[in-house]
């Protein structure tokens, strides 16, 4: 109790109380020698200090059984759980720092669910299927529907009225069973944000895919198989997909002046959403039950279970010329940079006020002709490369306005202590000048850039974890990049499961960068973003074609770099 939730970063939003409980839901999948973990986190995103933890504990009481590359952990991406379970600063800044107490808590969990469900596993049949929201279920909106409409590729630009279908209502659900038929777990994937909760929120919650899993794990235990109630909990994981601009928020509230649910109470408004979307997954339980019992299955003579991992830098990777709009050649990402509409928030969680946007728009404006043209005029020998690498920067960048400059530890240009900005003027400002009197400021990236792609194969099934928030288009646009590749090996499902092993912050489409709404504005390593991941997705899926010893494991490794625990801003004793 007392620690900040992570997710809105707003000073205030603390833990208070429990409205409904965590939980890490997992599920392992094993073939001769390979052995895939996958864990939907009732978190709002996975870090690296929590995926290494995991690992530790893993290998310690399991070893030898998994690694860095077969373990998939995902958050569901609730904005009502205790934060500051990561190593860099910039998002445990509502917290005061870095919570060890959090961190062992959260890891503790996932290890021991991951650990029984090993213990657990026994020869089991698989089913996939898909279902649709019907026109009239209140699920979600498109929150950016200006930048949606920018897409080339969308088949119909929405109204405002319509934004209920400027996102993809397709539900994916992953069915378990025993040889006999007996239903053991399921899996769902839907992009819808899990903010149901508003930030005046105080209390401990899952969220809306909390209550769905709640929901429909209580109405299994109402269901008999052969004349019998089940003997053990059937795990349903409700994980997340292409959410990045889907919210369940859809009515103005002019007390609160923003946007809520179906009602007032935020509490009410989660469990309606999350019953809707525990609703359709049991509807396709049930069709599924009346139709001929099919498992997943393919015609490759390759492993029913495969895998692939890259780790990458996000801040220097190139982007192929097949999936820029014009056929650039030679464009890369660039480090990582947050601007001014990030800050500003959402509808659903205001930040900063216009008016100090419009101004700091005009500031960063003259910013960028400041160090583009004038500020190495006279630096010697480094002039040219320091003026390149800048311009550079904005290339990759615009149009966004820079306030924070991730890699290089700047904010508006100059290091926090050196700005001349009031500490009062905001907690987290004053937060920021603290740290870089220490020296932390200096001494680390404020946010990670190096970063986990996965793609996980279950018979014609490919999950694809991606560390970012992805939106409605850009799911569509990886799903498209390897679909035709990986449907040669006999896969003929994908889903995007978003919030894998990281936080990368969003990732948006080319046309939806230019327009720098939050989503945009959140796009840390440029406009170039998805194109390079579409790039890297496309070698990976060519990769899985290839017998394992001839893949090509150079972006593979064991486990991320972590900070030295001098360098972790902790909170003061």
């Amino acid at each position: 109790e007392g620690v900040g939730m992570l997710g809105y970063g707003k000073p205030g939003n603390v833990v208070r109380g429990l409205l409904s409980p965590q939980y890490a839901r997992s599920f392992v999948w094993q073939q001769g020698k390979i052995v895939l973990a996958y864990s939907v986190i009732d978190i709002c995103f996975v870090t690296d200090a929590l995926k290494n933890a995991v690992l530790t504990a893993l290998q310690t009481q399991l070893p030898d059984v998994f690694s860095y590359e077969t373990v998939m952990l995902t958050a569901q991406h609730t904005h009502s759980g205790a934060g500051g379970f990561g190593q860099h600063f910039f998002y445990n800044l509502p917290f005061d720092g870095f919570q060890e107490a959090v961190l062992t808590k959260y890891a503790a969990g996932v290890t021991k669910s991951i650990v029984e469900a090993y213990h657990n596993t026994s020869e089991s049949e698989a089913v996939f299927s898909l279902g649709t929201f019907d026109d009239a279920a209140e699920i979600g909106i498109n929150r950016s529907l200006d930048a949606y409409n920018q897409n080339a590729d969308i088949r119909e630009k929405r109204k405002p009225d319509e934004a209920a279908f400027a996102i993809d209502r397709t539900m994916s659900l992953l069915q378990f069973y025993t040889k006999n038929k007996t239903p053991i777990g399921t899996i769902n994937w839907f992009g819808v944000h899990t903010t149901s909760l508003s930030n005046d929120n105080k209390l401990v919650s899952a969220d809306n895919k909390g209550f769905a899993a709640h929901h429909i794990e209580a109405y299994f235990q109402t269901q008999q198989i052969g004349g019998v109630l089940p003997q053990k909990p059937i795990i349903c994981a409700f994980a997340q997909s292409t959410a990045g601009d889907v919210t369940p928020n859809f009515i103005y509230d002019r007390k609160k002046r923003w946007m809520r649910g179906k009602f007032e109470d935020d509490a009410e408004s989660a469990r309606f959403n999350g019953v809707l979307q525990a609703d359709l997954a049991i509807a396709i339980y049930e069709k599924q039950q009346l139709a001929p019992h099919k498992t997943l299955k393919t015609d490759s003579p390759q492993p029913v279970l495969d895998y692939i991992a890259s780790y990458l830098d996000w801040s220097n990777m190139e982007a192929s010329a097949e999936f820029t709009p014009r056929g650039e050649i030679g464009k890369r990402t660039a480090p990582s940079c947050l601007g001014i509409a990030f800050l500003e928030g959402t509808a659903e969680g205001p930040g900063a006020p216009k008016l100090l946007g419009a101004i700091t728009r005009h500031v960063t404006s003259f910013l960028k002709h400041y160090e583009t043209h004038f500020l190495y005029r006279f630096s010697g020998e480094k002039r040219y490369d320091l003026e390149a690498a800048a311009f550079a920067k904005y290339e990759a960048h615009e149009p966004k306005n820079i306030v924070l400059e991730m890699q290089k530890r700047r904010l508006l240009l100059a290091a926090p202590r050196k700005l001349a900005l009031p500490r009062s003027a905001d907690l987290h400002v004053r937060r920021m000048k603290e740290i870089d009197e220490l020296g932390l400021a200096a001494q680390q990236n404020w946010l990670p850039h190096l970063f986990q792609i996965q793609l996980f194969i279950i018979n014609d099934l490919a999950i694809l974890g991606m560390p970012c928030e992805v939106t409605t288009v850009a799911g569509e646009r990886l799903r498209n990049t390897i679909a035709p590749i990986l449907a040669t090996r006999g896969v003929k499902h994908i889903v995007i499961q978003a919030y894998a092993n990281g936080y990368a912050g969003y990732l948006t489409t080319y046309e939806e960068y230019l327009v720098q709404a939050y989503e945009g504005g959140h796009t840390p390593f440029g406009k170039w973003s998805l194109a390079a991941c579409q790039t890297q997705v496309q070698a990976m899926a060519k990769q899985l074609l290839l017998p394992e010893h001839q893949r090509n494991k150079e972006n593979s490794i064991l486990s991320p770099t972590l900070l030295p625990a001098e360098l972790v801003w902790k909170p003061k004793k």
